[in-house]
């Protein structure tokens, strides 16, 4: 064994991890969970009066609930404008006769079972405001719950630009917030017709919300889609038991610059949610759509992903299920915020989701790669904690000769060296990938640039079948691969590798002592049969008895998903969606589909 071997084996094997783990998202307030009761007027609204029964609901008395009640059966056209109604404790509800009959709060509607019992408003554009769709938020508007409609196409709008704004996108309203989007269903029909945003969901005052709901067939050619967007929502935003689907990004934050850093888009919890892609989009090189990533984000500041099944994205853009990129985006402009609109992406936690055939599972970087463009750096992301998350189907419809499979990417752009908050580099720091259960991968974990702080990477259990291991993704700065990329990704930091068990055969890399860790409890079978797996071909990832993998994570617990918490976790799914929940089973992960 060579003296740098021996340095490098003594350096890993006595290091002690001092990682900080990110701090959790505060949640809304908490009158945003439960539909207030009405102790104040209830208005019988038409299409031709329903607007002018909004602005007498907002200039009631603000300490009341107010409820309006638009008829099962209409068609509206919008928009219809949610006034200024702030400064008191009281709420304005806009929901349909048959309310009432709806599946009660926590359970997800969909179109197929509910959009008979709700009134139907199709997008629509005031000529003054453009691009403000069914319902969008004045300045001012706080304390709207809408309840049970069903948002619709419009084809005479091309394109249909957001079929629900909340707040800052809508021609500038500020001051908005405490928006509630409850068991609603937000649709384009149309095939052809483009529909690029779902909610626009910017709201100054934060306290914004979509629950129990469905959004499906955001759409467009050549243009980025979301089902939400939010760029300028100081927070805190809750997206809990949807199920949203959009061409482009299911859900993304910032994209664009927030309007000043004090409503960079803090507290977010998305949680129980299906994202997916329609089949009509799968493929590698879906009729006109530019499909793009499932979930993204480009800023956040205590951020939870928890228990959501994200799944069926196919090789476009990448094939990633995440992008998790810090980017200021305005290359055409300054940076509204000046040198104070400062883009970071930091307190990250993505535990106890399920995700089913993705090509690609997480992408990242550690800093923009906007050097030498005024106010584009970026803060450096930090603090990101991945655990618990079961992985499968890596690889899905990939396209020929792409790189498939990818497990986890850090890929800087630009050498990472153009960030705000200088340590000592401006890459990623405190970085955590633990206790997750992933099959089908090819590629394991990849660095383009050295200088990153702090990795700590243990308890997975990771079916690699003969793809590369711990290598430069960049792939043609370094040949180095194993220990010693380690050691060049992370020259002055510390890192843990400890009680993986990863079934791989090396696609040319030497899976042994010295080339990789092979001690402090690491693993390397040459098959996953070893893992004892219950039946990996049907996706019931439970343990059998015998498993080398019980009790042997670092914690003491079974190596890869916690089974216990992940099911407590994703216990209060509420269905829907146009699919049937993943099931779990007592003591043990199944996913089923």
């Amino acid at each position: 064994m060579n003296a740098l071997f021996v340095i490098l084996l003594t350096f890993w094997a006595t290091s002690a991890m001092a990682i900080t783990l990110p701090t959790l998202p505060t949640a809304v307030d908490s009158s945003l969970l439960s539909v207030p009761t009405v102790n104040g007027t209830t208005y019988n609204a038409t299409c031709a009066t329903l607007q002018a029964q909004l602005d007498t609901a907002a200039a009631a008395d603000v300490s009341l609930t107010h409820e309006i009640i638009l008829a099962t059966g209409t068609l509206c056209t919008g928009p219809y404008v949610l006034k200024s109604h702030n400064g008191g404790t009281g709420w304005i509800l806009i929901k349909g006769t048959n309310y009432a009959s709806l599946p009660p709060s926590g359970t997800r509607v969909t179109a197929a079972a509910n959009a008979a019992l709700m009134p139907q408003i199709q997008y629509g554009e005031d000529g003054a405001v453009a691009h403000v769709g069914c319902f969008s938020a004045a300045t001012g508007a706080q304390r709207y719950r809408i309840i049970g409609i069903d948002c619709v196409e419009n084809t005479a709008k091309v394109p249909n630009w957001a079929m629900i704004s909340l707040g800052y996108s809508s021609a500038g309203a500020t001051n908005t917030g405490y928006l509630v989007l409850d068991r609603i269903i937000i649709r384009n029909r149309d095939a052809n017709l483009y529909a690029l945003r779902g909610v626009y969901g910017d709201a100054e005052q934060g306290n914004t919300a979509l629950v129990d709901s469905e959004i499906t067939g955001i759409k467009a050619s050549g243009s980025d889609t979301q089902a939400w967007l939010s760029v300028s929502n100081k927070g805190p935003i809750l997206i809990q038991n949807n199920f949203m689907q959009s061409t482009g990004e299911n859900f993304m934050l910032c994209g664009a610059s927030p309007a000043s850093d004090a409503v960079l888009p803090r507290d977010v919890t998305i949680k129980l949610n299906k994202f997916s892609k329609a089949p009509e989009w799968w493929g590698t090189t879906p009729a006109n759509w530019l499909v793009k990533t499932l979930l993204e984000l480009k800023c956040g500041v205590r951020v939870l992903i928890e228990a959501n099944d994200l799944e069926d994205m196919p090789w476009n853009d990448g094939g990633y299920a995440h992008r998790l990129t810090p980017r200021n985006d305005s290359y055409s402009s300054p940076c509204p915020g000046g040198p104070g609109c400062i883009i970071e992406l930091s307190d990250l936690t993505i535990r106890y989701n399920r995700y089913k055939n993705v090509t690609n599972w997480i992408n990242s970087i550690g800093a923009d790669d906007g050097i030498g463009i005024p106010n584009l750096e970026t803060k450096h992301s930090k603090r990101w904690n991945i655990h618990n998350n079961l992985v499968y189907g890596l690889g899905w419809l990939c396209g020929g000769g792409a790189d498939c499979g990818a497990i986890y990417n850090i890929v800087d752009g630009a050498s990472g060296s153009n960030c705000q908050d200088y340590v000592s580099t401006c890459k990623m720091e405190d970085l955590t990938i633990a206790h997750n259960t992933i099959d089908d991968g090819a590629r394991l974990f990849c660095v383009t640039t050295n200088g990153q702080v702090n990795l700590d990477f243990r308890d997975n259990l990771i079916n690699n079948n003969n793809g590369r291991g711990i290598f430069d993704c960049g792939g043609s700065t370094s040949s180095t691969y194993g220990l010693v990329r380690l050691a060049e990704a992370y020259p002055s930091s510390t890192w843990s590798w400890v009680n993986n068990a990863i079934a791989m055969t090396g696609n040319g890399e030497t899976i042994a002592s010295p080339n990789y860790p092979t001690t402090n409890g690491n693993t390397y079978p040459s098959s996953a049969s070893t893992f004892l797996w219950t039946n990996a071909s049907t996706r019931d990832y439970t343990l059998q008895g015998g498993s080398p993998a019980k009790n042997a994570a670092s914690d003491g617990t079974d190596q890869g998903v916690n089974c216990t918490t992940y099911n407590a976790a994703r216990s209060g799914e509420g269905g829907g969606g146009g699919s049937t929940p993943s099931s779990v089973v007592s003591g043990g992960v199944r996913a089923v589909g």
